[in-house]
């Protein structure tokens, strides 16, 4: 019994050593300057204010079509989704003729920096001034897939997914309003 009395007084020990050791780390919070953290929350991008894009690619300019990744690539790359986003087998059902698109996989696609979340939608949504959103329609990305993408379409009530897009096979092609 007295030995167990001494391991509880050494653990009883241990625990007010340790809590002394805390008590002399822990220094009083600074108070915070209010006029920083306004002029840091200031200048934190939001829907309404976006702030440049930062390209995560070398050379990768989000708002020039022409520079490296042109939008006409990328048009390209988004008009080509994964084999299992064809024809998806969804519950069981194969979607004959639908295309599936996840927004996860377009951003991975475009890069991050084309992208702003939309806090009314809920997702992300093509920022004002990428080169996709700009120059498009014009390297002829679907009508409906460019709406989603940049948030203008109507969310549909039934459905749960807010982050995928379904097409019918025959409107996923490339689009020619400016033929040439």
């Amino acid at each position: 019994m007295s030995s167990r009395k001494n391991v509880l007084s050494n653990l009883d020990e241990s625990i007010n050593d340790w809590a002394a050791v805390g008590a002399d780390l822990a220094d009083p919070v600074p108070a915070a300057d209010d006029a920083a953290n306004a002029a840091a929350m200031s200048a934190a991008p939001t829907f309404e204010n976006q702030g440049p894009p930062k390209p995560l690619l070398p050379d990768d300019n989000v708002t020039d079509p022409t520079a490296f990744r042109t939008v006409n690539v990328l048009v390209t790359k988004l008009l080509d989704p994964p084999y299992n986003c064809v024809d998806p087998i969804v519950g069981g059902v194969k979607m004959a003729g639908r295309v599936k698109i996840e927004l996860a996989w377009v951003k991975r696609t475009l890069t991050e920096a084309h992208f702003i979340t939309n806090p009314t939608l809920g997702r992300s949504v093509l920022r004002n001034d990428s080169k996709v959103r700009t120059h498009g329609l014009a390297a002829g990305l679907p009508v409906g897939f460019y709406h989603w993408l940049c948030g203008n379409m109507e969310p549909n009530r039934h459905s749960m997914e807010l982050n995928t897009y379904w097409a019918m096979k025959s409107e996923f092609q490339r689009t020619a309003l400016y033929p040439q």
